[in-house]
C-alpha cells in the first residue's frame, strides 16, 4: 500500500468531489432512489 501518496490523492479527490458534488448530488440521489425501489 502506498501511504505517501494517499494524502495527495485524497485531497485531489475531495477537490474534484467538491466541484462535482454540487451538480452530481441530485443525480446521485435519483440513482440511489431508483436502485432502492
Amino acid at each position: 500500500m502506498v501511504l505517501k501518496g494517499a494524502g495527495r490523492v485524497e485531497a485531489n479527490l475531495r477537490r474534484g468531489y467538491a466541484r462535482r458534488s454540487l451538480s452530481g448530488l441530485i443525480g446521485k440521489e435519483i440513482r440511489q432512489r431508483e436502485e432502492e425501489e
